[in-house]
């Protein structure tokens, strides 16, 4: 199970987490691939059904594309798209997508699944969940989480890609396409954090049995 389907469960049920992992170099078995272009956030939504390898070829979305560092020079031409779905000017939507983290490093691929050791953690989570995880933040650094809220490539960029760059935890509301393609229920959250900080919360939390078993 790739993350918790929360609609009908109470939050006591343990919360799995979906693994992330950054590829330097292509892993030798390709079965992985998918035999269709997906989005990312379609990919961890249904990392139940198994492992995936993700590629430039085999993500069609070119926001998610942009954030793994594999679309280059493209600001300016998903500004404008932005734009026009928003009815902002280009500044302004040029000025949110250049807001959103890419990876700072070369990465052949992203694999998604239940990996123990990725290196970062994603889930859909409802706000008592999202409230929790917030608690177990401050009971760790003593200050309130810093959250920057973004509704543009939320579970790529604004999510796992930010986490990742900036090592925090990611929380946001998910876009449109995330919403229509990746699977984020009308109640949930997007939710990502490097893998490093989740196993220091499973340590320290009071919750650490329910919100990061995946740890």
């Amino acid at each position: 199970m790739s993350h918790v389907q929360q609609r009908d469960v109470p939050v006591a049920q343990a919360l799995t987490w979906t693994s992330v992992k950054f590829l330097q170099h292509m892993p030798g078995d390709l079965t992985l691939m998918p035999t269709e272009k997906v989005r990312f956030c379609e990919a961890v939504s249904r990392a139940a059904e198994g492992e995936w390898i993700l590629t430039p070829e085999t993500v069609c979305c070119a926001g998610a594309q942009r954030c793994f560092g594999w679309l280059k020079g493209a600001d300016r031409d998903l500004a404008w798209n932005l734009a026009d779905k928003l009815q902002v000017s280009a500044t302004t939507a040029g000025t949110a997508i250049a807001d959103v983290p890419i990876l700072p490093e070369r990465f052949e691929a992203v694999w998604v699944g239940t990996d123990t050791a990725p290196d970062v953690y994603v889930a859909y989570v409802l706000p008592e969940t999202a409230m929790r995880i917030a608690r177990s933040w401050q009971r760790i650094y003593g200050t309130s989480l810093p959250v920057r809220v973004s509704g543009i490539m939320s579970v790529c960029g604004s999510g796992v890609v930010n986490s990742y760059v900036n090592h925090t935890i990611s929380l946001n509301f998910g876009c449109p396409d995330s919403r229509r393609y990746g699977g984020i229920g009308c109640e949930q959250l997007v939710v990502a954090m490097p893998a490093d900080l989740l196993t220091k919360m499973r340590r320290t939390s009071e919750d650490s049995d329910v919100l990061f078993s995946g740890g």
